[in-house]
Order: structure tokens, then C-alpha cells, then sequence
């Protein structure tokens, strides 16, 4: 397992979060002057501990680097429509109303809480 912070990847989350980064960098560029972006992508040192740092540390940089170039407002106003969740696995399910949820959106990243692993593993939206 690799952690960053709180957040713990497997092996093969770690892997696919590092080799997706360009790809990850491309569509966060896509209808926008993605020239802002250019100067992120960084060289991996092979080491996946490290290079998995790296990604995560580029990604926190890229919407705070779009909005200073005026390409994302500087707020946004959502709603959440819907959360599913499972014990474990496949279905996620409807979370009923009377169930207590808690949501940090202070570290809304562009991973998912997977509630099968807990609230504090993140997995990408390509896992299983």
C-alpha cells in the first residue's frame, strides 16, 4: 500500500494514477487555453513512493493554476443529486435519507471516497 497524507492506494492505484496524469492534465485542459497547464507535467524518478507524491502534488496545482489564468470561475455552486455506497463491492446503492453522511468538500480531489475501504481510501475512477 502507498499513502499520501491520509489517503492510502493499493499497488496498481498508485501505478495508474502516475501513468494517467498526462491524460488527467490533457482533459482537465480540454475547451480551455491549456497552455496554463504546460509547465505541470513533471519527470517521474521511478520510484512510484515518490513519483505518486509528485502526481498528487501536480494535480492539486492544476485548478488553482487554471482559475489564475481566469480559465475556472472562482467559485462554484453545486448540488449533490445523489451518493451510493456499498459494504463491499459491486452494487453501490442509494444511500437512503436517514442515513448520517459526512462530506469534506475542503479535499474534493479528483478521486472518489471509496466507502467499501473506508472514508479515508481513495480510488481513482478507472478501479475496480
Amino acid at each position: 500500500m502507498h499513502r499520501i497524507g491520509p489517503y492510502t492506494f493499493t499497488e496498481q492505484d498508485a501505478r495508474k494514477t502516475v501513468a494517467n496524469l498526462p491524460i488527467l492534465l490533457e482533459l482537465a485542459g480540454q475547451g480551455r487555453d491549456a497552455s496554463v497547464l504546460d509547465g505541470l507535467l513533471p519527470e517521474f524518478t521511478g520510484d512510484l513512493d515518490a513519483d505518486l507524491a509528485i502526481a498528487w502534488d501536480v494535480w492539486g496545482k492544476v485548478g488553482p493554476a487554471l482559475r489564475a489564468a481566469g480559465q475556472l470561475p472562482t467559485r462554484t455552486v453545486g448540488r449533490v443529486a445523489q451518493l451510493n455506497v456499498s459494504a463491499g463491492g459491486l452494487p453501490k446503492l442509494p444511500v437512503p435519507r436517514a442515513m448520517d453522511v459526512i462530506l469534506s468538500v475542503r479535499n474534493v480531489s479528483p478521486w472518489v471516497a471509496d466507502w467499501e475501504a473506508g472514508a479515508r481510501t481513495r480510488r481513482p475512477p478507472y478501479s475496480p
